[in-house]
């Protein structure tokens, strides 16, 4: 708002100007640093020269386009396909990222409301590839992913492996193009070398096995190249947050839930609240596998583990599970996260994301974990707060305080780890159940957080502070964990 004077007045929620706050730096973001990565590969493919060519005396025949929907399993392995198929002389196209506009293009062809929104995205992809005019669209059958140590198996998601025949039953657009889904095996280059040579001999009897030998290892190459550069941006991550004393963020899912479509910018929503956010597989290389209670057989859940053990081994990590709604194998990932996290003193927060795009509800969400850390840790407000450790190391050594540092078997400032709840305050209408669970010393005690109790956040008359136990749950809600949904939120605490 600007008055006749000249001054300007910056006011309502959903902008922190008004607050007079300015990022004094830019906070790393690998969500971001990842779909900037696929950009440039997509740009890098539209301007590849794939006309008949003599390299090292090995014609290279331009064989056409081939497009490739930028969805599910393509967002891991889009180098591996854009290094084979430009080998094998293939102009690849992959569509865009995702938007509300590409869901809408696609809707009309979901067979059902129940599947999960980066299946029903991937409808609108393949109806943008179709507008492009391109004669070939490729989106494999891959029953397993790519071997990774402390897996029973490597399974893949079944609604990543074979939605290409949902699509080819249900997209009467594919008829006008030859859509290939073609069952292969990446588990190595034979595997992939195999299998992907008999259905690209169908489709084109020019191609020879020893090009389709060169193109994989050449596409294994790509796509090891980027493993490792992954895993160089979350190093140098984690060395600007430390040298910054910033709280650093695992925002751990599936490689899908990059996409801005998907995520509905929550990564940065945590970068606005002072976090760096690294992703799963940037960091899980840098912990041992922790011990689990089940049966691994998901490449993408190892992954995950780890990353809740890098968390657990680090005072400055936290994490946050994404999980699309209505994925069946999350159901097992989020328990056992939850369970590796809580019995190692640690916070465990689950987001659960749709179609629904509520950014007051996650922002909610985000600042409810930011309030609890803080509370454990015995901080004041983050605009106020000293390095996380300095905190700690104060809060532990005051009188009375039986704690010793590093023990992580009950929280600073809570010693008796049972979840309570906090109302937060009426922001519109949006509201989410947020459970922000500390863990407990025994499995009773561990059963008997989990039964929220409401306390009352308001100051009594003479109380020197606020106690802020380690749950948060917005009242309102009535559906699972993290889903979003319209009521009034109250407020008895400043979260």
């Amino acid at each position: 708002n600007s008055f006749g004077e000249g001054d300007r007045f910056v006011s309502g929620n959903q902008c922190q100007r008004g607050l007079g706050l300015e990022e004094s730096c830019v906070l790393p973001n690998l969500y971001d640093w990842k779909r900037e990565r696929l950009k440039t590969l997509r740009e890098s493919s539209l301007q590849t020269d794939c006309h008949d060519s003599q390299n090292g005396g090995i014609r290279k025949v331009y064989r056409g386009e081939i497009g490739i929907p930028t969805t599910l399993s393509t967002f891991e392995l889009a180098p591996l396909w854009q290094a084979l198929f430009t080998e094998l002389g293939y102009k690849v196209i992959f569509s865009p990222l995702s938007s509300r506009r590409t869901y809408e293009k696609g809707q009309l062809s979901i067979p059902s409301d129940t599947i999960c929104y980066p299946a029903k995205i991937m409808h609108g992809h393949i109806e943008q590839l179709v507008e492009q005019g391109l004669d070939l669209i490729f989106y494999p059958a891959l029953t397993y992913n790519l071997q990774e140590n402390d897996t029973a198996n490597h399974f893949n998601c079944p609604i990543v492996a074979y939605y290409g025949e949902v699509l080819r039953g249900n997209m009467s657009s594919l008829e006008q193009v030859k859509f290939i889904s073609p069952f292969l095996d990446i588990d190595s280059e034979g595997s992939l070398t195999g299998t992907l040579y008999r259905a690209m001999h169908e489709l084109d009897p020019t191609i020879k096995r020893r090009e389709m030998r060169r193109a994989v290892r050449a596409g294994f190459a790509a796509l090891e190249n980027e493993r490792k550069a992954i895993e160089k941006a979350g190093r140098e991550a984690l060395e600007f947050a430390r040298e910054n004393n910033k709280r650093i963020l695992i925002l751990a899912g599936r490689p899908y839930h990059i996409d801005p479509e998907i995520c509905h910018g929550i990564d940065r929503i945590a970068t606005s609240l002072g976090f760096a956010v690294v992703t799963e597989d940037s960091v899980c290389n840098l912990a041992d596998a922790p011990e689990i209670k089940i049966l691994n057989q998901w490449t993408y859940h190892s992954r995950l583990y780890k990353a809740a053990q890098f968390a657990c081994d680090n005072d400055d990590v936290e994490l946050v599970q994404l999980v699309s709604f209505s994925c069946g194998i999350d159901a097992i990932t989020t328990d056992e996260v939850r369970r590796i996290m809580e019995s190692q003193g640690k916070l465990y927060t689950e987001i659960k994301i749709d179609d629904i795009s509520n950014l007051g509800a996650l922002r909610i969400r985000l600042r409810s974990l930011l309030g609890a850390v803080e509370a454990r840790d015995g901080e004041q407000p983050a605009a106020q707060s000293e390095p996380a450790a300095q905190s700690r190391a104060a809060a532990q050594s005051q009188p009375g305080d039986k704690s010793q540092p590093g023990d992580k078997s009950q929280p600073a400032n809570n010693p008796q780890a049972a979840a309570d709840t906090v109302s937060i305050e009426d922001i519109g209408k949006a509201s989410v159940k947020s459970e922000v669970r500390a863990p407990s010393r025994s499995a009773a005690s561990a059963a008997k957080a989990r039964e929220s109790s409401k306390i009352s956040a308001g100051a009594k008359d003479g109380a020197a502070s606020k106690q802020v136990r380690s749950a948060v749950k917005v009242r309102g809600g009535s559906k699972v964990s993290g889903t979003f949904e319209d009521s009034k939120v109250s407020k008895s605490a400043g979260g």
